[in-house]
């Protein structure tokens, strides 16, 4: 059972989401970031065979680069800027006849 779900806001602008989570008290070494396809997802605390203090899992929104996501903690904030793709990752394919 997780003892803590840490607060999270979503911001956006036109090139990028920022997402915050507020995590005081927990250290950088603690968090554990990952992106699976288009899941995002957070935990800290624990070891790989004990349940984390708190785990979150986000959806991305498709149009997003997720190679280029950026994290940075200060202060117990934990964020994330995850860039849109130019074009909302549409491409033009050529036809080779």
């Amino acid at each position: 059972m997780y003892t803590y779900t840490p607060a999270t806001d979503l911001f956006t602008s036109d090139d990028a989401f920022l997402l915050t989570l507020d995590v005081p008290g927990v250290s950088e070494d603690e968090i554990d970031v990952t992106v699976e396809g288009r899941t995002l997802t957070f935990r800290a605390g624990g070891g790989e065979d004990s349940t984390p203090r708190w785990f979150r899992r986000f959806a991305l929104p498709r149009g997003v680069d997720v190679d280029s996501i950026n994290a940075t903690h200060t202060d117990g904030v934990l964020s994330l800027r995850i860039p849109r793709l130019a074009n909302g990752g549409a491409r033009r394919v050529s036809i080779n006849g």
